[in-house]
């Protein structure tokens, strides 16, 4: 899965940005799905009295509420995006907001006093009522998201590979699939663990290979071989 995120002060194009973007890479023929972060501390997609709030009031877990058209999963708390992802299975996903999540990302703008508080290495390109009048800003490309989304559609999808970590587990040559938040905490737990070891350099390709002895039927491995590559 490859992301990116967009961000920027209110009412600067975000969301505008977000759905042309959302637009040219489905015109792509690649699956996407979006985040949007809201900040409204009242915010709620229920409607007050409503049989599913009571559903969820009584529960204080989740509850999907199915119409004809439409199937929410409601929870009652705030997720971060680890547990969201494990809910998404798509080429590309699109975040609106999460200023904290460090994601390639996308300024949106009115002008440049909005922008160089939001600055740092992750930023690709600039968008918004600002880039009417700038095509460049400290050496970042400024690309209007209406009038050339093939541009900086086509920046997005060379500049960014997979977000993600890919992890391919497999039982006896067999693969095993496994959701987004698992794919996440292996890589970091099998990365921290190889940068301790002699040689070890970012980016390379980590094999594992582990092999239970199984003695007299018990089933407590006897010994664990390891093997790194």
């Amino acid at each position: 899965m490859r992301i990116i995120k967009v961000i920027g002060l209110h009412n600067t194009g975000k969301t505008t940005a977000v759905e042309n973007i959302i637009k040219y890479i489905k015109k792509e023929n690649l699956t996407v799905s979006s985040i949007k972060d809201i900040h409204q501390d009242n915010f709620t997609m229920e409607k007050e009295g409503s049989n599913s709030q009571r559903h969820l009031k009584a529960s204080q877990s989740y509850v999907f509420a199915r119409g004809k058209k439409e199937t929410y999963l409601v929870w009652n708390k705030q997720l971060n995006l680890s547990e969201m992802l494990t809910h998404i299975d798509t080429d590309w996903l699109i975040i609106e907001g999460m200023k904290e999540e460090k994601l390639p990302t996308i300024i949106a703008a009115k002008q440049s006093s909005d922008i160089d508080g939001l600055l740092d290495e992750n930023v690709i390109a600039i968008t918004g009522a600002f880039s009417e009048t700038t095509t460049e800003y400290k050496g970042i490309p400024v690309i209007n998201a209406i009038t050339d989304i093939d541009k900086l559609g086509n920046l997005i999808l060379n500049k960014i590979n997979n977000t993600l970590p890919k992890i391919n587990i497999k039982f006896n040559g067999k693969d095993v699939p496994i959701n987004k938040w698992v794919e996440q905490v292996s890589f970091d737990l099998i990365v921290s663990f190889c940068k301790n070891l002699k040689g070890y350099k970012i980016g390379d390709e980590i094999e594992i290979k582990i092999k239970e002895t199984m003695q007299n039927g018990n089933n407590n491995p006897k010994n664990t071989p390891w093997q790194f590559s």
